[in-house]
């Protein structure tokens, strides 16, 4: 038969594991830093001037919107793709360096976007309709270089991440499971 020392240890240990998994599974992915362009509007422009949007501390591009059409050139930034709002952002995903619309391009899009140094991100973006203003809705990126993101949310667990808050659950769920049979007996 178990003493009051036994029964305390177990709780001590079954919730110091379960406290250890919660811990180290926010630190395998990087912090989410969400970001408002700037400036968030780029007005039609009839002569061809383009100006730089600075997305947080994630990088800038390079935006024009004129008579050619609506543009976004990756500036310091190393690619863009598109991704549908939920979707997973990952490093092995092809990007481009340019996203081109026409002049009269309207309704709103998210693209993904990685920087030079592998961070993955996301913005969401406005075209505005012919001769209208495109509008920089709001953006997120991952600070971890090569940690997935999802397109207008936060991070992409990793693996290893819901292992061990797999095995915390599964922990603390066995502990409960022993401690209702020893309640029986």
């Amino acid at each position: 038969m178990a003493g009051p020392h036994s029964h305390a240890k177990k709780i001590v240990t079954t919730f110091g594991a379960g406290l250890a998994c919660a811990y180290l599974a926010p630190t395998a992915e990087g912090a989410i830093v969400s970001f408002t362009p700037s400036p968030q509007t780029k007005p039609f422009n009839a002569s061809l001037v383009c100006n730089n949007v600075q997305f947080g501390g994630a990088g800038t591009v390079l935006a024009c919107n004129d008579f050619i059409g609506k543009s976004i050139y990756n500036g310091n930034l190393a690619g863009f793709r598109a991704a549908p709002a939920s979707n997973t952002i990952t490093a092995n995903q092809s990007f481009f360096t340019k996203i081109a619309k026409a002049p009269a391009a309207s309704g709103t899009e998210t693209f993904a976007f990685k920087t030079g140094i592998g961070q993955l991100g996301w913005f969401r973006v406005n075209w505005g309709g012919p001769g209208g203003a495109v509008t920089y809705i709001e953006g997120a990126y991952n600070t971890a270089p090569g940690g997935a993101i999802h397109s207008g949310g936060g991070a992409v667990p990793e693996p290893a991440s819901l292992t061990l808050l797999g095995l915390a659950a599964l922990a603390a769920g066995a502990r409960g499971l022993k401690r209702r049979r020893e309640n029986r007996a």
